[in-house]
């Protein structure tokens, strides 16, 4: 609503290109719509005010909650075995929840884990 980019804190598309984007990252946006469009949610941020808050472009860095039933859309796109962790030292909060849903969506061989756990 504000014109803000948001990047999901904690997440990795593996198959997202700017130009291409590949079948979990479509799927992803499709899950993003159609649980955000039209919602309220609040974005949780960094406890350091200092690094973790911007990316180099500009873009907000945060964990998204849709206000409605609190549902936390990284725990979602995790879950679904659409994203793959990725904490950094800068946005330590959630890690062990976000390396937890991934643990369940590739136990689970959930979507991108599915593909991965195939490879091997």
């Amino acid at each position: 609503e504000n014109g803000k980019i948001v990047r999901l804190s904690g997440l990795y598309m593996p198959d997202f290109h700017e130009t291409k984007p590949g079948p979990f990252s479509l799927m992803a946006f499709a899950v993003l719509k159609d649980s955000l469009l039209n919602q309220t949610v609040t974005l949780y941020q960094s406890t350091n005010k200092n690094q973790g808050r911007i990316n180099r472009m500009g873009h907000e860095i945060a964990h998204i909650v849709r206000d409605s039933d609190t549902l936390w859309v990284q725990g979602l796109l995790l879950g679904l075995g659409l994203a793959v962790a990725q904490t950094t030292e800068a946005n330590p909060e959630m890690a062990q929840s976000i390396l937890s849903k991934e643990e369940s969506a590739r136990n689970e061989s959930l979507g991108v884990w599915k593909t991965l756990l195939q490879i091997r």
